[in-house]
């Protein structure tokens, strides 16, 4: 997630497709989450975990979340 936020344009906006578990659910990455969360200007987040199967049929095992983010210190508004 960094490094795109690192090649990406000032205020570029970008859709990061990542795994949940390491984002969001991992206690380890808590350090890197609230980095992340307070560089840059986190939209939207959201988590595919319990439709995984649905949407990528019965290999669908990997728990996804999409991150909408732009290239920009935070605003004040929340994350929806």
């Amino acid at each position: 997630a960094e490094q795109s936020m690192l090649f990406a344009k000032r205020n570029a906006r970008l859709c990061l497709i990542l795994q949940s578990s390491a984002f969001l659910y991992n206690n380890n990455s808590l350090k890197f989450r609230k980095y992340f969360l307070n560089k840059y200007n986190v939209s939207q987040i959201f988590d595919f975990t319990h439709i995984a199967r649905v949407l990528f049929d019965q290999r669908g095992d990997i728990g996804t979340l999409a991150l909408f983010a732009e290239n920009k210190a935070p605003d004040k508004e929340d994350i929806l």
